[in-house]
């Protein structure tokens, strides 16, 4: 995906309402989640886990 396609898809996202939180405890920016998202759907079978996920993505593997 290329950079122009990623900042269109993010954008179109980012005012969807299952991105809004009214917690005490914010979310991850929508850009961030939606990276991680798009890797893990690019990657299938025993080439991705969700540990390897997050060591991809710098976050906890209970995250992904």
């Amino acid at each position: 995906m290329t950079a122009k396609c990623f900042d269109i898809l993010l954008a179109a996202l980012q005012t969807n309402p299952v991105f809004q939180n009214d917690s005490n405890l914010p979310q991850m920016p929508v850009a961030a989640q939606l990276a991680i998202g798009l890797y893990h759907f690019g990657h299938y079978g025993n080439a991705i886990s969700t540990t390897m996920v997050a060591l991809w993505a710098g976050v906890a593997y209970g995250t992904v």
